[in-house]
């Protein structure tokens, strides 16, 4: 593969969407900023509810930790499989 060709295939994470993480594999890991409690979630069930054109970082804003219940308050990364 040239570097033109895998240059062309990385995506900033600021616009990375939902869609983009089902082919490679990726688990969205959400981590609560007021309790500190970390979930790895399954991209699947998340691009089933929201669509493939959500942002990654929107779920931020939705973020209900399982925890603590504080809403918005998460830190959303990408761990690829």
């Amino acid at each position: 593969m040239s570097d033109d060709a895998s240059a062309q295939r990385v995506i900033p994470f600021y616009s990375l969407r939902l869609g983009d993480l089902v082919i490679p594999r990726a688990v969205i890991v959400m981590q609560c900023r007021a309790c500190y409690r970390r979930d790895r979630v399954p991209v699947v069930p998340v691009l089933a509810r929201f669509g493939p054109k959500y942002g990654v970082r929107d779920l931020e804003r939705v973020h209900v930790c399982r925890g603590c219940h504080a809403k918005a308050h998460g830190v959303v990364s990408v761990e690829w499989l």
